[in-house]
């Protein structure tokens, strides 16, 4: 009697065992079945970045008895464009200017950038002074310099400078100048 007890068992264990085993092997293949691969990645152009600190240029103060006649000017202030991580194979990148902003109907404005701000009676002039030192006008709606990308670094500078101006409508008054001066940018190869 004991020893078909203890058959009784073990049958009843080994069943137990193999059909754990058989659950485990079926579990096993059905999460082989329902996997799921993501893939992701992006496309993107080709390009420069233009490093941050160059995308404000704040000016000194500037008196505006200093403004007080038609064409006076302030001191021309130095600013630099950088453009960094271009991508591989980019040879030049070409600027060109656009006006946003501001009334650039008023004459001179062709030659001028409009002031946003509350200051009235000013505007600004703009002046690619070039990696190498040329100085000419950075008007608003223009076609600017064509700038060599470095192969070597995948960078390039290129220098400005910034004044403002009397526009000739009157004393400048008090006030903040702020001016979108809007770059074009096209890469070539």
């Amino acid at each position: 009697k004991g020893l078909g007890f203890m058959n009784f068992s073990m049958k009843k264990i080994s069943a137990q065992v193999l059909l754990c085993l058989s659950i485990a092997a079926m579990s096993s293949h059905v999460m082989a079945a329902d996997a799921t691969i993501n893939i992701s990645g992006q496309v993107v152009s080709e390009g420069c970045s233009i490093a941050a600190n160059s995308l404000n240029v704040v000016l000194p103060d500037i008196d505006a008895n200093t403004l007080a006649t038609t064409g006076s000017t302030s001191e021309y202030e130095p600013f630099k464009i950088d453009f960094t991580d271009c991508s591989r194979g980019i040879a030049q990148v070409a600027i060109s200017y656009t006006a946003t902003g501001g009334d650039n109907s008023d004459a001179g404005m062709d030659t001028y950038w409009a002031n946003i701000g509350t200051a009235k009676n000013v505007n600004a002039e703009i002046r690619d002074t070039g990696a190498g030192g040329a100085d000419k006008p950075a008007q608003p709606n223009s076609t600017g310099s064509i700038i060599d990308i470095s192969p070597a670094t995948n960078s390039a500078s290129e220098n400005f400078k910034v004044r403002i101006r009397n526009n000739g409508v009157g004393a400048a008054t008090t006030g903040t100048v702020v001016v979108n001066f809007t770059m074009i940018i096209q890469i070539g190869r």
